[in-house]
């Protein structure tokens, strides 16, 4: 299972928590199993930031694709098009 995977799920079993008898033991176990996803999707994330923090493209994609607003970002962006490897100076555009 993968980070976005994981996140995914985290929201599945928040969502299945708000529609079940608040106190009871199956809400105590959603809950309880929404953290674990949500921890191990968190574990996933920083695994994955290289040297400078960023994701590769190709996982940049599918944790949009995962936690966006339902949309989806299309192809994996290039690391041009995200502006790694670039001053910060140089991605806002100053010299």
């Amino acid at each position: 299972m993968t980070g976005p995977d994981h996140y995914r799920e985290a929201e599945a079993s928040l969502a299945q928590a708000q529609a079940t008898e608040g106190g009871s033991a199956g809400e105590r176990w959603l809950l309880s199993d929404a953290a674990v996803h949500a921890t191990l999707a968190l574990a996933a994330a920083t695994a994955l930031r290289n040297g400078d923090g960023h994701l590769p493209p190709a996982d940049y994609k599918a944790w949009y694709d995962a936690a966006g607003a339902g949309q989806s970002y299309g192809p994996a962006p290039t690391a041009a098009a995200l502006g790694l490897g670039l001053p910060v100076r140089a991605q806002l555009g100053e010299n």
